[in-house]
């Protein structure tokens, strides 16, 4: 699904995706229809049957504030709501044509900020925990410990 996605992405919206400063409100707008365009060319081929949920409902938030149909929390697929965190990371964690790509504690912190809202807190959650196992951002075990502490202080039950 990752593969497809950005190519289709890149197909559809190369100018956009390459430009040197920020997107203006209606250049954003014309992203937003991304997933349905997505899902329609998607549609034509059995072969992309799984890919298809997780291509449509990736731009929704956990919050319900996302798009194209405002699913919120446990409504939103799996697969979708781990695409949509993976994908994050990623754009994170590489250079745009307007910024250069985020520290490692900026990246976490804003996954840390935007859990609850963009993100499902569990996953947040588990991903702090696998990068941290993993040493992916070669941060000390009390960067990913203070992370978790606020995770926690918004999301109690995450504690275990």
């Amino acid at each position: 699904a990752v593969t497809l996605y950005n190519s289709l992405r890149f197909l559809l919206h190369h100018d956009l995706l390459n430009r040197p400063s920020q997107l203006t409100e209606t250049e954003k707008k014309t992203l937003t229809d991304l997933p349905v365009k997505l899902e329609q060319l998607t549609e034509m081929f059995d072969y992309f049957t799984e890919e298809k949920g997780v291509l449509l409902s990736h731009g929704e938030r956990y919050d319900g504030h996302g798009y194209p149909m405002g699913l919120s929390g446990d409504e939103i697929p799996l697969a979708s709501r781990i695409f949509a965190l993976a994908n994050a990371l990623a754009a994170m964690s590489s250079p745009r044509p307007f910024r250069p790509e985020l520290p490692a504690t900026k990246i976490l912190e804003e996954l840390v900020q935007e859990a609850g809202r963009q993100f499902d807190p569990g996953l947040v959650h588990t991903s702090l925990l696998a990068l941290e196992k993993n040493k992916a951002f070669g941060l000390e075990s009390e960067c990913y410990k203070t992370l978790r502490n606020k995770l926690y202080n918004s999301f109690p039950d995450l504690r275990r």
